[in-house]
């Protein structure tokens, strides 16, 4: 017995020599391991300490890379065979434009990302780079490139123009479409001129007919005796009303009309205000009437009673007594 566990002893002796061996290289690879992740870990902490990636971890930076990946038509995964998007359309950014560049501010308003950076709310710039990625905006800035080239004289001479228009632009009180009269008005192109309260085409509107004070209808009155053509404006009108089978009664309310185009006009300093016109009925008869006036149209009061079934017909003059917009 003493025999076969000495052999055996001996035997054993290479193996935990082997395996002392084999723990060693094992122990040291470990340890290797170890100081290669504190490395890597060390190098990582240290990168994200660098300027480059604390900036491009600012939320306006960030802002700016959403909106330019909200115009990519590629699949933010690999494809075998590449797929567009399907029914992807460009944003309108003409939507609440003028409501959205007032209440513009710098720093840009910054958007809000969570811990792992994903979008929750897209800040002022990523719309700022979305535009840019746009075929006329684009081609606005293609349109600021010399092909002959620029020399400091020119250059100081387009930042003077382009900074001189910016600013007597920034100056004015014009509506869109002053504005594109001026255009027209600049490149030789024909502006209408009518007075949009004197426009045919533009008619006031007839409305709240009070039937309840016996009113059976109110029309506007488009020929004469002879077979005029009587267009109907805001700042001249004809108009018949009828009484059903009782009398239209003094004082109250016949119908309301409403004009076309508001009353407004430009103040001195350039700024619009509403405007309250002069309203004139006349008529052959003696069914006086007279309006309460807004800027937006007038309603009818008798003065004297309009009898059960018969009619009686206005002339009406709106006068603003001044130029209006």
């Amino acid at each position: 017995m003493d025999e076969i566990l000495g052999a055996m002893a001996g035997a054993l002796v290479p193996v935990a020599v082997q395996w002392s061996r084999y723990d060693d290289q094992t122990q040291q690879r470990v340890r290797n391991t170890r100081y290669d992740l504190r490395d890597l870990r060390d190098a990582w902490q240290e990168s994200l300490g660098w300027g480059g990636a604390v900036r491009s971890r600012l939320p306006i930076v960030m802002d700016w890379d959403t909106g330019l990946a909200m115009a990519t038509s590629q699949q933010p995964t690999a494809q075998t065979i590449p797929t567009l998007p399907s029914g992807q359309l460009r944003p309108n950014l003409c939507n609440g434009a003028e409501s959205f560049v007032s209440s513009m501010t710098w720093p840009p308003r910054p958007g809000m990302y969570d811990a792992r950076q994903n979008v929750q709310q897209v800040g002022e710039l990523s719309t700022t780079a979305l535009a840019m990625t746009y075929e006329e905006v684009r081609t606005a800035i293609h349109a600021f490139v010399s092909c002959n080239g620029s020399t400091a004289a020119g250059r100081v001479q387009l930042y003077r123009s382009v900074n001189a228009l910016t600013d007597t632009v920034m100056s004015l009180n014009l509506t869109k479409a002053e504005f594109a009269a001026r255009w027209a008005q600049l490149f030789g192109v024909p502006v209408s001129t009518i007075d949009p309260h004197r426009d045919p085409s533009k008619s006031p509107t007839i409305g709240g007919i009070n039937a309840g004070n016996n009113v059976a209808s109110v029309v506007f009155i488009s020929t004469g005796s002879n077979n005029e053509i009587n267009p109907q404006t805001d700042a001249g009108h004809r108009l018949r009303i009828t009484a059903g089978a009782g009398n239209i009664a003094i004082n109250a309310s016949v119908a309301t009309l409403t004009f076309a185009t508001p009353y407004r006009y430009k103040r001195p300093d350039g700024s619009t205000a509403t405007l309250q016109p002069q309203v004139h009925l006349a008529t052959e008869s003696d069914n006086f009437a007279f309006a309460q006036v807004s800027y937006t149209g007038y309603t009818i009061r008798l003065v004297s009673p309009i009898l059960a079934g018969t009619s009686v017909d206005y002339s009406v003059i709106v006068d603003p007594g001044v130029t209006t917009v």
